[in-house]
C-alpha cells in the first residue's frame, strides 16, 4: 500500500489551477477529517507538502479557501445535476430516476463527502458566506427539479404546485441522504429511491406502469 506521502501532489510541477484544485481538495479532506475547528491552514498545508506561504499565493487565508472549497463542491454537483434533469430527450419519470441515483450514489455519500458537508453545514449556521452560498445551492437545485416535476404531473393529469412539490422533494432526499450516511447497513440505497418514488406517487398520482 502506497505512503501517505508517496501520495502527495509534486507541487512543482503541477500548474497553477492543478495546485488551487489540489489545495481544495486538501481542504475538503481536513474538513471531513478534523471539523470547521480543527482544520487551519497549517493542516491544509500538511496533508498536501507546501508551505503556508504558496497556499497564500493562491488564496487571501483559510476561509477564502474554504469559500472556494465549498462552491467548487457545490458547483460540481449542479452541473451533474444539470445534466440528468435537463435531458430533453428524456422523460421525466427518467430523469427523475437518474436524479435519484445521483444523489444517493456513492460517490455522494463516501465518508469523506459527507464529512465536508457536514462541515460546510454547520459554518452556514454562522457564517453569512457560507450561508450564501447554501442558499444558492438550493435554489439552483429547485429550479432544475421544478420543471421536470412539473412534466411529471402534467403526465398523470395532476396538478401540482411545482415549487413547493421541488421543496418537499428536496427536504426527503437530503433526510433520506443523511439517514444512509449515518447507518448505511440499516438504510439502503434502494430503499431511499423507492421512498422517493412513494412520495412522488402521493404527489402527483401513481405511473401507469
Amino acid at each position: 500500500m502506497a505512503t501517505e506521502v508517496s501520495t502527495r501532489p509534486k507541487f512543482r510541477r503541477l500548474k497553477a489551477e492543478d495546485r488551487r484544485q489540489a489545495l481544495i481538495r486538501a481542504t475538503l479532506h481536513c474538513l471531513s477529517r478534523y471539523g470547521p475547528q480543527g482544520t487551519g491552514v497549517r493542516e491544509i498545508c500538511r496533508h498536501v507538502d507546501v508551505s503556508p506561504g504558496l497556499l497564500r499565493h493562491y488564496f487571501e487565508g483559510k476561509d477564502d479557501l474554504i469559500l472556494a472549497a465549498f462552491k467548487s463542491v457545490t458547483a460540481e454537483f449542479h452541473a451533474e445535476m444539470s445534466t440528468v434533469l435537463e435531458g430533453g430527450a428524456k422523460s421525466p419519470e427518467e430523469r427523475l430516476k437518474a436524479c435519484f441515483g445521483l444523489y444517493f450514489s456513492r460517490q455522494v455519500t463516501e465518508e469523506e463527502t459527507v464529512g465536508a458537508y457536514l462541515a460546510f453545514w454547520t459554518m452556514a449556521r454562522t457564517d453569512p458566506l457560507v450561508h450564501e452560498i447554501q442558499r444558492s445551492a438550493y435554489k439552483d437545485l429547485r429550479a432544475l427539479l421544478e420543471p421536470v416535476l412539473g412534466a411529471l404531473a402534467e403526465g398523470r393529469g395532476a396538478t401540482i404546485d411545482e415549487r413547493q412539490a421541488a421543496i418537499g422533494l428536496i427536504a426527503l432526499m437530503d433526510g433520506l441522504w443523511l439517514e444512509m450516511c449515518l447507518d448505511p447497513q440499516a438504510f439502503s440505497r434502494g430503499r431511499a429511491v423507492a421512498l422517493s418514488w412513494s412520495w412522488l406517487d402521493a404527489v402527483v398520482g401513481p405511473g401507469r406502469g
